[in-house]
């Protein structure tokens, strides 16, 4: 489990713990504790592969969707009956992972924290995602937490908002982060030199190869995917639909001008909250980004590093904050390619504000979603 992985991390007695969560505070005084002169344990990881969390019930239930509220609600136990959703007079069954996995205690901390919501008394508990997924296929009155890489049987449900945004765990939602309970494979490194093939492993997982292992697995590689502007009229759709006193028309159409001919890369960046920090998963982009253009791979093209924002604050500063985040990327992407030649791929930055979003922006989790980068190929 992930809590046994820190525990060994933190032991001296593996060098690498694989995890589903990020390390919590007390896992972080400890690793300072244990190892005062070394880098922080954030500091120590790599992605190896990207999966989420997503509702699963089985093929006999009539639901068709959940917003992240009611999931809250669902496992927190205000929600008791699938009448209260639409669904048949029946009692709810919950099911999730064992308390020691990374991703209960990540749904715990995404979730149920947010809403000042605690766990149901009697949740059904599995040692794995494919019981999990086997108990939950053959009730239909049952609910589940579980990875995407596990639904096995099950139907896995969208994620809906107020505002009639429904959000997929599809791979390339995933991948963007544009799905709001990605839950990447985390790599965390003990604080020495590694043993020879431990530092050849950790060399494997940047392939092409690797990436081609993660997919098998049942997982999301990270390879960089393309999809033109016009291959993305759900979103268009949801931004005509979102426009208003704040994001009008000619906002929209400035967005479509300055994208209509490029292709949207799959790396998105996010910020951890309230600051210009970039989340673990997206450090892990920027490399691979940079890596990619010092191979060449976008050699006399033009990246579009485009800022968007939530609709928090009034639209004007966050068109600039949208900007400036867009800078941050840039320039971090300049940073890590130190091979890359700057005139071999112009690099430019546009600040969007508030047109675009991806979801709804009545909750954090939405306007967690909304605070993004992205990375256009023209």
């Amino acid at each position: 489990s992930t809590d046994d992985g820190f525990t060994a991390l933190l032991n001296g007695t593996a060098d690498i713990a694989l995890a589903l969560r990020e390390p919590s505070a007390v896992e972080i005084r400890a690793a300072e504790a244990a190892s005062p002169r070394d880098p922080p344990l954030n500091d120590r990881v790599r992605v190896l592969a990207l999966d989420a969390l997503v509702p699963v019930v089985s093929d006999e239930n009539p639901i068709d969707a959940l917003s992240l509220p009611d999931v809250a609600r669902l496992f927190s136990g205000e929600i008791t009956n699938w009448q209260e959703l639409g669904g048949p007079d029946a009692p709810i069954a919950l099911h999730l992972l064992a308390p020691g996995f990374g991703l209960a205690q990540a749904f715990s901390a995404r979730v149920l924290l947010p809403s000042d919501a605690g766990l149901a008394d009697g949740i059904l508990r599995h040692e794995s995602a494919e019981a999990l997924a086997a108990a939950v296929a053959g009730d239909a009155y049952a609910v589940g937490i579980t990875a995407r890489s596990g639904i096995g049987g099950t139907r896995a449900l969208p994620l809906i908002g107020a505002c009639g945004f429904s959000q997929t765990a599809s791979a390339d939602a995933v991948k963007a982060e544009d799905y709001p309970l990605t839950a990447p494979v985390y790599m965390y490194l003990a604080p020495r030199r590694l043993p020879q093939l431990v530092r050849q492993f950790l060399a494997f997982t940047q392939t092409e190869n690797a990436e081609r292992r993660v997919s098998d697995a049942g997982f999301v590689n990270q390879l960089l995917t393309r999809t033109p502007l016009a291959l993305q009229g759900e979103r268009l759709t949801n931004a005509i639909m979102s426009a208003g006193e704040d994001v009008d028309l000619a906002e929209l159409q400035n967005v479509v001008d300055v994208l209509a001919t490029a292709e949207r890369l799959s790396t998105t960046l996010r910020f951890n909250p309230g600051g210009a920090d970039l989340d673990i998963q997206s450090r892990a982009s920027v490399a691979r980004l940079a890596a990619a253009v010092e191979r060449g791979a976008f050699d006399g093209r033009r990246l579009i590093f485009a800022g968007f924002s939530d609709s928090d604050g009034p639209s004007s500063i966050n068109a600039r904050l949208s900007l400036r985040r867009a800078g941050v990327v840039r320039d971090a992407v300049l940073t890590a390619g130190v091979a890359a030649a700057p005139d071999r791929v112009e690099m430019i930055t546009y600040g969007f504000g508030e047109a675009m979003p991806m979801a709804c922006d009545d909750t954090e989790w939405g306007r967690a979603v909304n605070r993004r980068v992205e990375v256009w190929l023209d």
